[in-house]
């Protein structure tokens, strides 16, 4: 992260530039080996603003999910990016978290975007960003129900490091859970005759109910043993 000279004004605005150019030229290779060959050869990349005031991971968040799936053979360019610059930013995430959310979430950028293969590269190795919210109170998936992100929202089924019962349980601020996100706000395709994502989505949420019903019994069978 860029370091002020107070007493050498022009050295800072060189180096914040120097960033900047750094960061713009990064996100212009975003799709292809170079990039990740740059972000290797200087780290500070990673925490670097281009001129908009993003990061890296906020300009990746909005590309297109596709970028980002692995093939059977090998891992695409994108996703080794998102990979690396990630390892660097949760190695510091308490930290630094205040200063790398602005001027957005990044990662509820993506869950608003539907960017599901980024979001797994983030959570899969960082589960407990899943319980991280939003200034409505919101999880990833909270977020992804609102705005029928069928692939984000899958993904509380396909990664199980994390508690699925607390994100049953979670309110946001206006009281609503997932299961009330998804009556309030369905999804508008069906009114065009496309309920194909509807129909996906509403068996997303029953084998998420079902799953998260079976783990709360679970615990409560266990908190008996204790007894």
């Amino acid at each position: 992260m860029e370091v002020a000279d107070p007493e050498n004004p022009e050295v800072e605005l060189t180096s914040l530039q120097a960033s900047r150019n750094r960061n713009e030229l990064l996100r212009k290779a975003a799709q292809n080996d170079l990039a990740l060959k740059l972000a290797e050869d200087i780290p500070v990349l990673a925490v670097s603003r281009d001129e908009n005031e993003h990061y890296a991971l906020h300009m990746l968040a909005r590309k297109p999910s596709s970028l980002f799936e692995s093939g059977q053979r090998s891992t695409p360019a994108p996703l080794q990016l998102v990979n690396h610059l990630w390892n660097k930013v949760k190695q510091d995430f308490v930290i630094i978290k205040d200063e790398i959310t602005k001027p957005s979430i990044f990662w509820f950028d993506a869950a608003r975007l539907g960017n599901s293969g980024f979001l797994y590269a983030l959570i899969s190795s960082y589960p407990s960003l899943v319980h991280e919210l939003d200034g409505d109170g919101r999880t990833i998936f909270h977020v992804a129900i609102y705005y029928n992100q069928i692939e984000v929202f899958r993904l509380i089924n396909e990664i199980g490091d994390f508690n699925k019962e607390i994100i049953a349980a979670h309110v946001d601020r206006y009281a609503n859970n997932i299961l009330h996100l998804a009556a309030k706000y369905p999804d508008q395709s069906v009114e065009s005759g496309l309920s194909s994502v509807a129909l996906e989505m509403q068996k997303e949420l029953i084998i998420f109910r079902v799953k998260s019903d079976t783990s709360l019994l679970s615990y409560k069978f266990f908190l008996s043993t204790l007894h």
